[in-house]
């Protein structure tokens, strides 16, 4: 009959879409563009991309929600590349796997995942792949773990993994974070690796400034510190050698032999292993070499029943401690110590893993905002594209959630500068608020990759640039908004190249500093700065201009100034009205063209490469504390300025120029550098040969 018929063919039907459901493939490319798109519990795709805030983020309702198990997954061999752009995208997810690579470029992207795995873990948000609350966090890297953003992987608590290397190049990068990695670990930025537990199958740097601070490392074959303060009050178990070239890089450490066998620790720099302790157990061979006064205020403990080796050797039986041949000497004890508490420092560690947490997951859905409170005025422009090119004016809050959602909008923000009502502007999804112009009374935030770039920026209180290339190229005026009132609370760049290429002025006000803390986060821009500029990231202020009205400028990232053009200046009655450079990383002012009252270089080879001018200055001063630090050097001393180059131990040697000009006062310390070489080395012979006894009884080599 008719009716059997066409029940007949519904079953067919049925049965069909249920085959073809059943056997659906993930899409090539799965997009999620909208603010809190793909809130689903498995996100899968031959590519991902999560370019709205809070998109692949499941939000479970019910407490039996909350129980799956999460995902997101890439499954194209080739091009299987995760992508998550916006504020927040990609967080509190059980499992991520990318058959190819992982970018975290939204800040807070990736925050609170459970097990990450991929070819390359790129973590290029601030605070991008942290630490979920309670369960710990682990990162599978087959090649390398990228650390690019200010506190990006940051309390990672738990395993993570890298098949090769792990990289934390932004400030506080891998702060309090667990790290096994199968070859070698870099901390580059300022407190990189700050009291985080590091194991390492070939090598561990800590390069930028206090960058391994409080640290615990375990069998690391081999450890290189260059970095001021960079081992400060760690420690360290096992591995076979250390080579420690800095200025007083190891104050506090304590370094136990542990288990290892067979130890190498070579020291280069004034004072570089001051206040330090060393531990050499039984069944163990220790070498030592002391210069100079690197191991001036060392203790070195022998156990009984190890081989401790000591040059000079005459050390050994020279109790107190004073010089031999030159050579300040360690304190030398032999008996038997006490075994160190490797979990010495774990409850602290523990206490300030569990408080940051709660400081992140807190400032997260700020980070994210795209809802709007019933008692506050907003403009919510959730959907890709969804306000393009629009004119909004608004009292209360803003939100720019969606891929592309303000993209080339003119945003004026008229309200509060503070409290629950101030007018806040979020621009969290991917390119949210890209070629814009935003005027601000209030705070603009800028957490989704390239979510200001190319935009102009005119805000009185703070700018804050936390994706991956967030303000790249774009103008950013504070204190120049709506009111122009206070001269602002600060600009924080603080994501991969968040600021790269950028214009940023600031002259007024006299709180809140401009702080770099991604990988080349404010590197290629033009800064004119009222008060202090940090460049923290590694490589975070490259090839810029930069100026300070009454501030001064701190280096802490590896290379943070390389090839910078640096003239500050401080205003009269703010302390002693002089203007510093302090170079604290490992090549932190490479090549760099200085105007300044003081440069201090503390890094080894700090301040190679650098030109200083003394012009328009009355007094200079010029010192090195770093080995080598000031190589390849030129001071110029012009007429009018009263200069004084500071040189310790060989830390002057190559090729370190002093030209005084007619008119000029040039000062070296020590003074024999002038009484007694003079200019006889000459300028044929890069190597200055000229050396003479400096106050505390070394010999320090003088400039040409």
């Amino acid at each position: 009959s008719y009716s059997s018929t066409m029940a007949s063919v519904f079953v067919i039907l049925a049965l069909f879409v249920t085959v073809s459901l059943s056997q659906k493939k993930a899409p090539k490319i799965k997009r999620c563009k909208n603010y809190d798109q793909c809130d689903v519990i498995n996100v899968a795709g031959g590519q991902v991309f999560c370019n709205g805030a809070s998109s692949c983020n499941y939000d479970c309702t019910w407490s039996w929600q909350c129980d799956a198990d999460t995902s997101i997954v890439s499954t194209n061999a080739n091009k299987g590349n995760i992508r998550c752009n916006g504020a927040s995208s990609c967080s509190l997810t059980d499992t991520i796997t990318a058959a190819v690579d992982l970018y975290c470029e939204g800040s807070d992207a990736c925050w609170g995942s459970t097990t990450v795995t991929a070819g390359v873990i790129n973590c290029d948000g601030s605070d991008a792949c942290g630490d979920r609350i309670s369960d710990p966090a682990t990162f599978n890297a087959a090649t390398k773990q990228n650390c690019n953003g200010w506190s990006s992987c940051a309390n990672s608590y738990g395993s993570s993994n890298p098949g090769n290397a792990m990289n934390c190049y932004g400030a506080e990068s891998c702060y309090y974070s667990k790290i096994d990695a199968g070859q070698q670990v870099w901390c580059g930025g300022s407190s990189a690796c700050y009291q985080a537990d590091i194991t390492a199958g070939k090598a561990a740097k800590c390069v930028g400034y206090r960058s391994c601070e409080q640290a615990v490392i375990r069998d690391v074959f081999r450890i290189e510190a260059y970095g001021y303060e960079s081992l400060k009050d760690a420690q360290i178990f096992g591995g076979e050698r250390m080579d420690i070239d800095g200025y007083r890089v190891m104050e506090g450490a304590v370094v136990d032999s542990d288990t290892s066998t067979d130890l190498e620790w070579r020291f280069d720099g004034p004072q570089a292993g001051y206040g330090s302790t060393f531990i050499c157990r039984s069944g163990a061979i220790c070498r030592m070499w002391c210069e100079r006064d690197t191991c001036e205020n060392m203790t070195y403990q022998c156990d009984t029943g190890a081989d401790c080796r000591l040059t000079p050797s005459q050390c050994k039986s020279v109790n107190p401690p004073s010089d031999v041949n030159g050579v300040i000497c360690p304190t030398y004890v032999t008996g038997t110590s006490s075994p160190h508490n490797h979990n010495e420092k774990k409850g602290e560690r523990e206490e300030r893993r569990s408080n940051r947490k709660v400081d992140v997951e807190e400032d997260i859905t700020l980070k994210s905002m795209a809802f709007c409170s019933s008692s506050t005025s907003c403009t919510a422009c959730e959907r890709a594209a969804e306000c393009r090119g629009q004119t909004i004016t608004e009292s209360g809050w803003a939100s720019c959630s969606g891929l592309n959602s303000c993209q080339n909008a003119k945003i004026t923000m008229t309200g509060n500068t503070h409290g629950n009502d101030a007018s806040y502007l979020y621009c969290s999804g991917e390119a949210g608020c890209k070629n814009g112009r935003i005027d601000s009374n209030s705070r603009v935030y800028c957490h989704g990759k390239s979510s200001c770039a190319l935009a102009t920026i005119l805000a009185d209180e703070w700018v804050s640039c936390g994706g991956s290339q967030s303000c790249k190229e774009s103008v950013i005026r504070l204190g120049s908004g709506v009111t122009a009132i206070n001269g602002g609370v600060g600009v924080d760049c603080r994501g991969k190249e968040s600021c790269y290429g950028s214009e940023i002025i600031r002259r007024n006000g006299d709180d809140g500093t401009l702080s770099c803390g991604g990988i080349e986060s404010c590197a290629y821009s033009d800064i004119e700065y009222t008060i202090d500029v940090e460049c923290g990231g590694t490589q975070s202020c490259d090839y810029s201009n930069i100026t300070t009205t009454n501030g001064d400028v701190y280096c802490g990232g590896a290379y943070g100034c390389r090839y910078s053009n640096i003239n500050v200046n401080k205003a009269a009655g703010n302390g002693d009205g002089k203007s510093v450079v302090y170079m604290y990383g490992d090549g932190a002012g490479y090549s760099a063209t200085i105007s300044a009252d003081r440069v201090y270089g503390y890094g080894e080879t700090a301040m190679m490469r650098v030109t200083i001018d003394s012009e328009g200055r009355d007094d200079i001063i010029v010192e090195a504390f770093g080995p080598s630090s000031v190589e390849v050097m030129n001071l110029i001393c012009r007429d009018g300025s009263e200069c004084l180059l500071r040189c310790k131990e060989n830390n002057c040697y190559y090729q370190v120029d002093y030209y005084c000009l007619d008119g000029a006062v040039c000062n070296i310390e020590p003074a024999g550098c002038l009484t007694q070489c003079g200019d006889e080395t000459g300028f044929d012979n890069p190597w200055n040969t000229c050396s003479v006894t400096g106050t505390d009884g070394n010999s320090v080599s003088c400039p040409h």
